[in-house]
């Protein structure tokens, strides 16, 4: 199950929903305007530099097993490219029968509310919900191969996750995201990139 983490979080909200979500591992960034991931993880859970790669134990994060950096080569920390070799490890008879254990009704993806009263909210969505979801959103905008599709909003809730991201995939619509929105960046990739959409716009 993946869990979608609010990359504005600070110490106190993060630790929480990797709590809250027993959450197993955590795929970090550098960093994205003045949140410093290496730093925020590193402070919540220190003993990632002490344990060995992929067997950590925390008191704080106690199902916390693995972090991964999409970017550098972090102290107690895997590096994206050390994932692909994960594969090897798993045989053809344990894929095929994970792949018959999956049901459409699952949960895929948990997704924290905003917390305006009190701590967020794990709301449980299942593989039946987003891709149905993001498939009817696609049909009501008439995405096609065609079509390509500026994304300036953030891919950690359904507006992004599901009207973004599924919604083009379900229809093979090329995505052009964004870090985060500006009006002048919007511009700019519409014109540059020749976009026929901006999110739940179309302008073909």
């Amino acid at each position: 199950m993946l869990v979608s983490i609010n990359t504005n979080y600070k110490e106190q909200e993060l630790e929480f929903v990797l709590r809250h979500s027993d959450s197993m591992a955590l795929f970090i960034c550098d960093g994205l305007k003045d949140i410093d991931c290496e730093k925020t993880i590193y402070s919540i859970c220190p003993e990632i530099t002490t344990g060995k790669k992929g067997q950590l134990r925390s008191d704080k994060l106690p199902y916390l097993r693995k972090v991964v950096s999409f970017d550098n080569h972090y102290e107690g920390m895997y590096h994206w490219n050390d994932i692909e070799a994960f594969g090897v490890l798993v045989s053809e008879g344990e894929y095929e029968d994970a792949k018959r254990r999956l049901d459409p009704g699952d949960v895929i993806n948990m997704q924290y509310t905003s917390g305006t009263t009190g701590f967020p909210k794990g709301v449980m969505l299942t593989h039946n919900n987003i891709v149905n979801n993001g498939f009817a959103i696609g049909e009501g905008l008439g995405f096609t191969e065609r079509d390509r599709l500026c994304i300036p909003v953030t891919f950690f809730h359904c507006f992004g996750m599901v009207l973004g991201i599924l919604a083009a995939a379900t229809h093979g619509t090329a995505m052009l995201p964004l870090l985060w929105y500006t009006p002048m960046k919007v511009m700019h990739t519409v014109e540059y990139e020749k976009c026929t959409a901006v999110h739940g716009v179309v302008i073909r």
